[in-house]
C-alpha cells in the first residue's frame, strides 16, 4: 500500500461541551448564517478554541467546525458511494476490495483540501481526491492494518 506521510491535524474536541446558539461567539455565529443559511436542527459543540456544529441542510447531515475568530476549519458531508467521482471510486474499489463501507463523507479542509471519509467495520480512512488513502500520524499503525485480506 503506497503510504502519504501527510501531518493532518484533526480537530479534537477536548473537554466538549454542548452549547446553545446565543452561547456561540457572534463571529462563528455570522460566518455560520453566511456560509449555511439554511441550516436546520443545529447542534452546537466547543472545544479548546474550536466549535463545531452538526446540522441539517438539503436532506444531508453536514457538520462544520470553526476556530474561535470565525473561520471555518474543516466541513464533513455524509454522501453516498455514487458521489464520489468515479475515477475515485474505482481506485477505492482497488484498494478496499469487497468491503463493506457503512458510512461515506467527504471532508473539505481549509476549502482546499478535499478527502473522503470511509467507515469500514469500526474504523474510518481517508482517501485523497485520486483515492490514495492517508495516513495520519496518530493512527499510522491502525491504518497499516487496512490493506484487504486476499
Amino acid at each position: 500500500m503506497k503510504k502519504l506521510n501527510w501531518k493532518i491535524i484533526f480537530p479534537v474536541f477536548v473537554l466538549s461541551t454542548q452549547l446553545s446558539f446565543a452561547d456561540i461567539p457572534l463571529a462563528i455565529r455570522a460566518a455560520f448564517k453566511k456560509k449555511f443559511p439554511s441550516a436546520e436542527k443545529v447542534k452546537w459543540e466547543s472545544g479548546v478554541g474550536q466549535f463545531e456544529a452538526e446540522f441539517l441542510m438539503e436532506d444531508k447531515t453536514i457538520s462544520a467546525i470553526f476556530d474561535d475568530s470565525g473561520n471555518l476549519i474543516e466541513t464533513e458531508e455524509q454522501i453516498r458511494m455514487e458521489d464520489i467521482p468515479s475515477n475515485i471510486r474505482q481506485n477505492l474499489k482497488n484498494r478496499i476490495g469487497d468491503r463493506k463501507v457503512r458510512e461515506v463523507k467527504k471532508v473539505i479542509r481549509s476549502r482546499i483540501m478535499i478527502l473522503y471519509k470511509l467507515k469500514i467495520k469500526n474504523q474510518d480512512f481517508l482517501f485523497d481526491e485520486t483515492g490514495n488513502q492517508v495516513v495520519q500520524e496518530e493512527d499510522a499503525g491502525h491504518l497499516q492494518e487496512s490493506e484487504p485480506a486476499e
